[in-house]
């Protein structure tokens, strides 16, 4: 039965995961008590899963919760602590606490340092997060400091072709273009070329770069570039039979807004009335997805409002009304 739970997950089927979820939970606790692995293990998934539906706060509880039954001391290195303040540190980013969420990670980091040392995969794993964390909120140069040398580490001891190197790779090009670095551009290709030749066209990882390298040519104002790349990662994620991934999403999202960038409303308007309603029957209503899917579809409406018309009237003008516009507003 609990094998069911990630299948449910991975099927997006987020409702019947929680509540097999909170049944197993509550089952495990009564028979083995709170502190036994399994039902730690089990309200670890639960977190996540509350994750995934946009539950944030509750997902938040259940983290702190589980530190309060564990009790672990400050000091304490297990691989569970570690894993508990990663998860939660990322919770709280997702909620935008990022003055906590980096304590957090900058605790773990310690703690996963001091444990199995500052070469080991555990380690550049929470350096990574970390940078991520501080990249959020606009922490750009330290940032990259720290994934310009998790890269190097993470080169020389898993190699070029591991999936943690060419996520590093990837976040520290991207870094590196939000802050218009020269090279960025092809800094970021190296790494999307890269990680189609270690894992595929059609990974997941291959096409989170090629979001990053659309979403920074849309930020340079090469609308048109960064559209042809929204498109190929959407047909990507058709051709997997995937629509209900965040990455899907967000790809479509990008599109709609290279689109209306470009004055193409109607289509832009289109493809973000699809995200929200699909973000919604996904993730939920209540879902921060979600939430900015409508803001943004909100927006999009005004603009299609305000640019119909703009046309309208210069419509009335080609056809020469001016001079009738004129005498009425005297």
């Amino acid at each position: 039965m609990e094998s069911k739970v990630p299948l449910l997950l991975q099927s997006g089927r987020y409702d019947e995961a929680e509540h097999l979820c909170r049944r197993l939970l509550a089952e495990q606790e009564a028979t083995l008590g709170a502190r036994h692995p399994r039902s730690l293990s089990m309200k670890n998934d639960l977190g996540l899963i509350l994750k995934f539906q946009g539950k944030l706060e509750e997902a938040e509880n259940v983290y702190r919760d589980m530190l309060t039954v564990e009790q672990i001391p400050a000091y304490d290195d297990s691989r569970r602590l570690l894993a508990i303040k990663n998860n939660l540190a990322l919770v709280l980013r997702s909620q935008g606490k990022f003055a906590e969420a980096e304590r957090m990670h900058r605790e773990e980091l310690e703690l996963t340092e001091a444990r199995w040392g500052k070469e080991h995969i555990s380690t550049l794993t929470s350096q990574n997060n970390l940078a991520l964390t501080l990249r959020y909120q606009g922490k750009l140069d330290e940032a990259e400091e720290i994934l310009f040398e998790a890269l190097a580490k993470c080169t020389k001891l898993l190699g070029l072709e591991h999936i943690l190197t060419l996520r590093i790779r990837n976040n520290y090009a991207f870094t590196l273009g939000l802050q218009s670095r020269a090279g960025a551009e092809q800094v970021l290709r190296e790494a999307l070329d890269a990680s189609t030749l270690s894992l595929g066209v059609s990974h997941p990882d291959t096409l989170a770069s090629k979001e990053n390298l659309a979403r920074l040519l849309e930020q340079w104002g090469r609308y048109a570039d960064a559209e042809v790349l929204y498109r190929q990662i959407i047909a990507a994620w058709k051709a997997l039979g995937v629509t209900n991934h965040p990455g899907w999403l967000n790809a479509i999202a990008g599109l709609s807004s290279a689109l209306k960038r470009q004055g193409v409303f109607d289509e832009a308007g289109d493809l973000q009335d699809q995200v929200f309603k699909l973000s919604a029957k996904i993730f939920g209503p209540q879902h921060p997805f979600t939430s900015n899917a409508r803001r943004t579809l909100s927006y999009i409406w005004d603009e299609t409002d305000s640019h119909q018309a703009s046309l309208n009237l210069a419509q009335f003008l080609s056809d020469g009304n001016d001079d009738d516009m004129a005498g009425t507003s005297e």
